[in-house]
């Protein structure tokens, strides 16, 4: 298709390709202008849905005219009557999912400058009533730099200059503007940043959807990875609406209003998400402000640089001494009470009067002897105690119970002085 007219645009070179079409660099025939064509395949313009979202696509960007979304010049079909296209501004940039091939994953602070922008121009398309549904790095250009303006043009905390591209799979909200229905129970998105109600095909699809796949850009630009990997579409579904995200800190070093954040976004049910864009873009920016503290929150294994490695020098010697001076305290004191207790002992060379020695309380006096006609009393001597509780003292009368007649038998003594009854 290299030198055929699609509208006042020549096409000159293939950019790239797409689910729904190909996109072709265009230059305008009258004026030096060029721009990004998106033709859609000839096989999918027979289908009347496809070709309807296709238009709506353009008429869906057209809407929204934010610095951070595709700006939208023209759109119709080829004069063969079976190529739609949409001719869109063109970028000079790479895409966010070569960027983290490339790189891996992002510094934090990086991550939330992209983050900040897309949020930003998510939340203009959700004030026209239009959800994207599609929020992934393919459809995020990070454009290129101005090499006139040199590194020093934008604070390091500056959002970067991104564009979200693809509003094909969008879904406007307000009927009365929309001409395109989806299928109820219909998959539109990419399954790795689907949102658990999307997944589920359900039909109250809203800004809150788009939030959740922002938050699993994030984490993937953080962390290096998503939130939700498998290799069967089943899979990453199954973990979309039924298993919970792991923390951002398991996988980088990251703030934790950040982190909490993250949590937040990928929250499984759409209230404990946060409400709109608006408040995301607010708290990617108080994240990224210089005058916020933010407390780093260390994954395990990852290895410290020098600061990180002195500082954590400085408090274990400041440990050490410190347990160390505890220590020398703690003898001083146990000296000293010591020293106190030795000045209030008798001196060992004094003479010591021996105490005299009690004689046995069977020594004091003869037991009575025992006899037909003097009943005797024996009690319990409480010398041994048992478990069990003592016996009363009771009369032992032998001569007597020997004449009279006895129902139980006679109590046996043990050695031990224990009553047997």
């Amino acid at each position: 298709m290299i030198g055929e007219t699609f509208g006042n645009y020549r096409l000159v070179r293939r950019i790239g390709s797409g689910t729904m079409g190909t996109v072709f660099l265009g230059e305008h025939e009258r004026i030096v202008r060029r721009a990004a064509i998106k033709v859609l395949a000839p096989e999918l313009a027979l289908a009347a849905d496809i070709l309807g979202r296709f238009f709506e696509e353009a008429r869906a960007t057209s809407l929204i005219q934010h610095p951070a979304i595709v700006e939208v010049l023209d759109c119709g079909i080829h004069p063969d009557g079976r190529r739609p296209y949409i001719a869109m501004e063109y970028l000079e940039g790479d895409t966010l999912a070569a960027h983290l091939a490339g790189r891996g994953r992002l510094g934090w602070r990086d991550a939330c400058g992209i983050a900040w922008p897309i949020a930003e121009g998510l939340a203009a398309a959700h004030r026209h009533g239009i959800v994207h549904r599609d929020v992934k790095p393919a459809n995020v250009m990070l454009l290129a730099a101005d090499p006139a303006a040199g590194p020093a043009a934008r604070p390091v905390a500056a959002p970067r200059d991104v564009k979200l591209l693809d509003f094909g799979v969008a879904k406007l909200l307000r009927e009365a503007q929309s001409k395109v229905r989806t299928c109820p129970g219909g998959l539109l998105g990419t399954p790795e940043y689907m949102a658990p109600e999307q997944c589920g095909g359900a039909g109250s699809i809203d800004g809150r959807t788009d939030i959740y796949a922002l938050g699993c850009v994030l984490f993937e630009m953080v962390c290096g990875r998503l939130p939700f990997q498998g290799e069967m579409i089943g899979e990453l579904i199954f973990s979309h609406r039924w298993r919970e995200a792991p923390p951002a800190s398991a996988f980088a070093e990251v703030p934790r209003p950040l982190e909490r954040l993250i949590a937040k976004m990928l929250a499984k049910h759409p209230e404990h998400r946060p409400p709109d864009m608006p408040h995301v873009a607010q708290a990617l920016r108080e994240v990224v402000a210089p005058a916020a503290p933010t407390a780093i929150v260390v994954r395990a294994g990852a290895q410290p640089g020098a600061a990180t490695r002195a500082r954590r020098a400085g408090r274990k010697h400041s440990r050490t001494v410190i347990a160390t001076l505890a220590g020398i305290a703690a003898v001083i004191a146990i000296g000293a009470q010591l020293a106190r207790a030795g000045r209030r002992t008798r001196h060992p060379h004094a003479p010591v009067a021996a105490a005299p020695i009690p004689a046995p309380v069977w020594a004091a006096a003869p037991p009575p002897p025992l006899g037909p006609s003097r009943p005797s009393t024996l009690t319990v001597p409480p010398e041994r105690p048992s478990r069990a509780a003592a016996p009363s003292p009771r009369t032992f009368r032998p001569a007597a119970a020997a004449r009279r007649p006895r129902s139980t038998p006679e109590p046996e003594i043990d050695t031990d002085g224990i009553v047997h009854l």
